[in-house]
């Protein structure tokens, strides 16, 4: 739209301001650091900038989460994970270091931008409240703790990060997109976990601890947290780019009211092969 207006202003000739001031205003003026919109004015034009979240003010996680997460744990199993939050499932994550936990949460938390995890969190939960393990609600939950597999609920999904194993996943989950998952695995592929043996995870204490027993590399290649997010991010882009036409168009009934639309959801499961198990 602006280039538009900007060419219709040039070939009308009614203007004696240079085409560069128009362009070096507009540069100068649509920045959008503090307010998430903007309105800019050219000529009878009146054009709105939105300015997309961020993900670091959707919550307040160091870019050690993510390494922790993709560090001791395989992607598969960092997937269905992911997948369990996003169908509010009871995840637990058990380990004996409370730091592993921690950021395992909170990495998980951060990948299902930009949907937000509203229900019951507690990265660290204390012995003394176990009765919390049989929450009736969705949990994300860390455990530090012994405990029996028995003890965790039916339904649960449970991951054991000192030794990278699944202890618990009885409640069939529906399959991904297979095209979009493909094109997610691909994408993290390069991210596998480089521990030599993750069982020797078992010692780590401290977050730091975590990153010395990574098989050897270059030092000097950063661990791209931000490729990461939004390949997860991408997931969702392309899954509801299309979203709208699974709601039809609007009609009145016949008291002449505007009738809600409904979502196809049989239609928006088939076309995505989400109804299989």
């Amino acid at each position: 739209m602006f280039l538009k207006e900007l060419f219709r202003i040039q070939v009308s000739n009614n203007t004696e301001i240079p085409l560069e001031r128009l362009i070096c205003h507009f540069v100068d003026s649509v920045y959008l650091q503090s307010e998430s919109t903007l309105k800019y004015y050219i000529g009878t034009q009146e054009l709105i900038f939105y300015q997309q979240a961020i993900y670091a003010q959707q919550i307040d996680l160091k870019d050690e989460s993510l390494e922790v997460l993709f560090t001791c744990l395989s992607i598969d199993n960092i997937i269905l994970l992911w997948q369990a939050v996003l169908l509010e499932r009871k995840v637990f994550i058990i380990s004996k270091s409370k730091s592993v936990i921690i950021n395992i949460c909170m990495a998980l938390i951060t990948l299902i931008f930009p949907f937000k995890w509203i229900h019951v969190f507690i990265p660290i939960l204390p012995e003394k409240l176990r009765p919390f393990i049989d929450s009736l609600v969705p949990a994300l939950i860390g455990i530090c703790f012994q405990i029996d597999n028995n003890e965790l609920p039916l339904d649960a999904v449970a991951i054991n990060a000192d030794n990278n194993q699944i202890e618990k996943y009885l409640d069939k989950m529906p399959k991904l997109p297979q095209k979009l998952h493909l094109n997610l695995l691909k994408k993290l592929e390069k991210f596998k976990y480089k521990f030599n043996n993750p069982a020797d995870l078992v010692k780590v204490q401290f977050v730091d601890e975590v990153f010395n027993y990574q098989d050897g590399g270059d030092e000097d290649e950063k661990f791209n947290t931000l490729e990461i997010r939004d390949s997860f991010y991408e997931f969702f882009v392309l899954m509801f780019k299309n979203f709208e036409k699974y709601f039809g168009k609007m009609k009145k009934n016949k008291d002449g009211f505007i009738e809600p639309l409904v979502m196809n959801k049989e239609a928006f499961l088939k076309d995505h092969n989400s109804l299989e198990v």
